[in-house]
């Protein structure tokens, strides 16, 4: 019996260790990755550069819309919009996503 109740007390003693010392790797990185952003060693230009997405007539038409919260209005926007060639780009994602 008592050699059950040694068992358990020695599992949740490697349990707390084990949490302790994941806590103690994550403390240090953080450490480490805020000393070497502080000292310089890690630069804005290291940094990759943002990726430019074309602007496509759809999205340019779209900031074209009116701000109004009027019915007319949104009548409107939503009689300009043109949803006929939302699929036009459909086999050309498929074509790029099938070498994946």
């Amino acid at each position: 019996m008592s050699n059950r109740k040694n068992n358990v007390s020695e599992n949740k003693g490697n349990i707390t260790l084990v949490i302790i010392l994941i806590v103690a790797i994550v403390v240090a990185a953080i450490v480490i990755v805020w000393s070497l952003k502080g000292s310089g060693r890690i630069k804005q230009e290291q940094l990759p550069a943002p990726v430019s997405v074309p602007v496509d007539e759809q999205v340019k038409n779209l900031q074209k819309m009116s701000t109004s919260d009027d019915i007319g209005a949104i009548e409107a926007d939503l009689n300009s919009t043109n949803l006929d060639n939302l699929d036009s780009e459909i086999s050309e994602i498929d074509n790029s996503s099938g070498d994946l």
